[in-house]
């Protein structure tokens, strides 16, 4: 037969406690005090000390979740809706941003020609254009080939003023050695497309037609110190001055710069019209706004987990202390006792 054990009865040999219950007991900060008379009964009980140490664990536990159940069961919801809901949304906003990787910025399209007896990819004709692309794109054109000349006849004249017998007995030799001016505006202008995305071709572009402004800038500077008006160009062509020098060099960079950046114009203008043209990817555009979207809200998410996570551990917190504090309230009295 299984002895039955009386909390209410000290076991045989065991002292009994004599310690009034309103003295005050030692007390874990933030926990709740200890249960003294249950505490009390298990320590005289006669119990092994670790049966009766889960005894006063589980009674701890019970008590602290009569007071603070409800509190307890919130925190608990809330922190796991919390942590589902941040990963769910972290989740989502890193499938976009690896989809965002992937999706190109700029796309090749067909631009529609107007025409109902046209397909999507046909190329628009001249006279379909706009009238001031048309404008542009003549007189872009026109003048790209008169400042390419003009460089080449430029460099031709500089060579047969030079006196050189190979230029003066041979003219067709100044003349290759002129053909350099609009073979290199046409290198400069081609060199562009050897970039593979529309961005930094735009941006060559961009700084193509810098450089021009900045050539031209300087040759009309040039200019105008040598110029003195109705007092004539002060400029000697058989000196080695470096104003000459400079005014020389500067008008056949600023003439092929020129015609780079006009060709580069009319190519431009003449790119609307054309089957293959770069535009922005609306899918790329709409993946940028939902990982702004998903952005805040991930960092909303992410705030109302770390508040919810700090109530649920402060509150767990307090519930170890609660047992913690018993424990060793229980430990004190069996040490009291003559238990180890």
């Amino acid at each position: 037969m299984t002895d039955t054990i009386n909390l209410n009865v000290p076991a045989p040999g065991v002292p009994t406690d004599e310690r009034d219950s309103s003295t005050p007991s030692r007390r874990a900060i933030g926990a709740q005090k200890p249960d003294i008379d249950f505490i009390a009964k298990i320590a005289n009980s006669g119990l092994d000390l670790e049966d009766g140490k889960d005894l006063v664990i589980k009674n701890a536990q019970d008590r602290f979740n009569a007071d603070y159940g409800d509190e307890l069961e919130g925190c608990t919801v809330e922190y796991e809706a919390a942590q589902s809901e941040a990963d769910r949304i972290d989740k989502e906003y890193r499938d976009v941003c690896r989809d965002l990787a992937g999706t190109p910025e700029w796309k090749r399209v067909a631009r529609k020609s107007g025409k109902r007896d046209k397909d999507d990819g046909a190329e628009v004709p001249f006279r379909d254009w706009s009238f001031l692309d048309q404008s542009i794109f003549a007189g872009a054109l026109g003048l790209s080939c008169v400042m390419l000349g003009a460089g080449a006849a430029n460099i031709q004249g500089n060579l047969v003023g030079s006196g050189l017998p190979m230029f003066t007995a041979n003219p067709l030799f100044a003349w290759l050695f002129a053909m350099l001016a609009p073979a290199a505006a046409l290198a400069i202008h081609c060199f562009g497309h050897a970039f593979l995305t529309w961005r930094l071709r735009n941006y060559y572009r961009i700084g193509i037609y810098g450089l021009t402004l900045v050539s031209v800038t300087a040759w009309s500077w040039l200019f105008a110190d040598l110029f003195h008006g109705t007092g004539g160009l002060d400029l000697d062509f058989e000196g080695s001055g470096l104003k000459d020098t400079m005014f020389v060099w500067l008008q056949i960079i600023a003439e092929i710069m020129v015609g780079s950046s006009l060709f580069l114009i009319a190519e431009h203008v003449a790119s609307k019209y054309s089957p293959d043209r770069f535009v922005q990817n609306l899918e790329h555009i709409e993946l940028r706004e939902r990982r702004t979207v998903l952005g805040k809200e991930r960092e909303t998410a992410f705030e109302r987990l770390s508040k919810a996570k700090g109530a649920y551990t402060a509150l767990m917190g307090r519930r170890e202390a609660t047992v913690n504090a018993d424990i060793a309230e229980y430990l004190q009295r069996r040490r009291r006792f003559g238990d180890s």
